[in-house]
């Protein structure tokens, strides 16, 4: 019991700190959510070579993992929730058709396609790419300048 009272009493006290911590200790998060998201990746696109088309939810996990908190508990904009929403519906709405429409042999196919490795492994190394631009960008590490402008 006093080993918990301590390790509350210490979790406090970092919290106290706040501002005063280290840069480098409040980059860590950062970091921690970058490998979070890389593993869930890496571990979708495994799952698709192996041919469980459901890996692709990890994908989305990963999305999740490494947005900051700042974005998670923020408002959503009406416009982005309408068109998250009717992209969501026409998804459901194209699997569904699919599921009733088209023959099994086709959605074979498909699957044979997607789960193959000329398919998986760029688009692996494509959200990789892009999982380290984002990062970049969040530890400010990329300037948002265009390509021409030098003040040199």
């Amino acid at each position: 019991m006093a080993s918990l009272l301590q390790s509350v009493r210490r979790v406090a006290a970092v919290a106290e700190l706040g501002s005063s911590a280290s840069p480098r200790a409040m980059k860590n998060p950062i970091a921690i959510r970058f490998s979070i998201a890389a593993v869930l990746i890496t571990t979708g696109c495994l799952l698709l070579l192996l041919g469980f088309s459901n890996g692709g939810v990890l994908f989305a996990l990963a999305t999740v993992f490494f947005m900051p908190r700042s974005e998670l508990t923020c408002p959503i904009p009406r416009r982005e929730l309408w068109l998250t929403f009717g992209v969501l519906l026409l998804l459901i709405a194209l699997v569904v058709a699919a599921k009733f429409f088209i023959p099994k042999s086709a959605s074979d196919v498909v699957k044979r396609i997607i789960c193959h490795p000329l398919v998986v492994v760029p688009l692996w190394l494509l959200m990789l790419w892009g999982l380290f631009r984002h990062w970049q960008r969040q530890k400010g590490e990329v300037s948002n300048k265009p390509a021409g402008s030098n003040p040199a």
